[in-house]
């Protein structure tokens, strides 16, 4: 799986509905494994933004989103 397909696979499958992790959490799209390195959240009660690194051997990509 390349990491289009993988974001491709997110999309199809999770899309905006999926559940929403914080920092050093682990989370798979596809068969890449995907660590939160960065949360956007303001405090309060608002919806979560983060980012998260997505890797499988020499593969990796980079994801950005909101919920």
């Amino acid at each position: 799986m390349t990491c289009s397909g993988a974001y491709g696979f997110y999309r199809r499958h999770h899309g905006d509905q999926h559940v929403p992790i914080s920092k050093g959490e682990v989370t798979y799209i596809g068969r890449f494994a995907c660590h939160v390195y960065q949360d956007l959240t303001p405090p309060g009660p608002s919806d979560s933004w983060v980012r998260v690194r997505c890797a499988r051997g020499r593969k990796a990509f980079r994801l950005e989103y909101a919920v």
